[in-house]
């Protein structure tokens, strides 16, 4: 699966597998989100979240900026997924 990215300042079609950190993922309506990402521009951006929180209607998103604290507070909670307590130690 391919996406538009815009990489080195320059637009391109890319391989969902190759996105990496920096890139910013062009989205048109109907496409799929190919990773977790930050929106940093949106005009009425709803997502379909049901396979991942069980949310039958589409949510609302924007591009409101996040606090170091929140972002950091994220970042740990991602971290903890899939581990268990006996891993942590």
């Amino acid at each position: 699966t391919f996406v538009k990215v815009i990489r080195d300042s320059k637009e391109q079609d890319i391989d969902t597998k190759l996105l990496v950190p920096g890139d910013i993922v062009l989205l048109k309506l109907g496409e799929k989100i190919p990773a977790d990402m930050r929106i940093i521009e949106a005009k009425d951006f709803t997502v379909k979240e049901m396979n991942l929180t069980g949310e039958s209607r589409p949510v609302k998103k924007n591009a409101k900026v996040m606090s170091e604290a929140a972002i950091a507070k994220t970042v740990e909670k991602n971290d903890d997924v899939g581990t268990d307590d006996k891993e942590k130690k």
